[in-house]
């Protein structure tokens, strides 16, 4: 069975973060196999923190570009799991 890798990115400002966040997201689009966005909301408001999930497919080089160009975006905090 091939290795699966799972990248967690922590966003702190979701506002802020959100042009380079999708940019990274949409360029790499190719190596998401599923995404899942979390973020707390309330009647009145959305959290401006939040949690995104990806399972990557795709050579181990397009994953570690992905990886890469989502760690270079400021106030972002990225983990790579692999199983």
């Amino acid at each position: 069975m091939a290795a699966k890798t799972i990248i967690l990115v922590q966003v702190t400002d979701r506002l802020k973060n959100v042009p380079a966040v999708q940019a990274a997201l949409t360029e790499h689009g190719r190596n998401i196999k599923t995404r899942l966005g979390l973020h707390d909301v309330g009647e009145k408001a959305c959290s401006g923190a939040g949690i995104i999930i990806v399972e990557t497919i795709g050579s181990a080089k397009e994953i570690e570009a992905f990886f890469g160009k989502l760690k270079k975006i400021k106030g972002l905090k990225v983990k790579k799991v692999t199983f």
